[in-house]
């Protein structure tokens, strides 16, 4: 079964209300290096987790949630950065807090990347 999502915001984070559903729509999306989509299971299974227990976590059911180490473990092995893109958005873009430490973390990003 797949799920189609219809987003009319101007941002494809605005339509998630916290990282936590933002994350666990980004699960349903993510694809290895060859562009083929990642099962949750299988993610779940990199994280050492059962299929349960991961789809409990991203849905908040059971009084349980992900956790930032959860999400930290999914960076690791995923390389999606996602999430923490939406955190930017939503509280330092959006907000327009902070807006002088993200133009430091800027040039530190450019001055990275020009040395690659």
């Amino acid at each position: 079964m797949e799920q189609i999502i219809l987003n009319f915001d101007t941002s494809e984070f605005d339509a998630f209300d916290s990282v936590q559903e933002y994350f666990a729509h980004s699960t349903m999306l993510l694809k290895d290096k060859n562009g083929r989509i990642v099962k949750q299971c299988v993610q779940a299974m990199e994280m050492d987790m059962s299929p349960s227990q991961f789809n409990q976590k991203l849905h908040e059911s059971n009084n349980t949630s992900l956790t930032l180490r959860d999400a930290e473990r999914h960076t690791e092995h995923y390389g999606d950065v996602g999430w923490i893109h939406f955190l930017i958005y939503k509280h330092i873009l959006k907000k327009k807090r902070n807006r002088d430490e993200l133009l430091r973390l800027r040039a530190q990003i450019d001055a990275e990347l020009k040395e690659d």
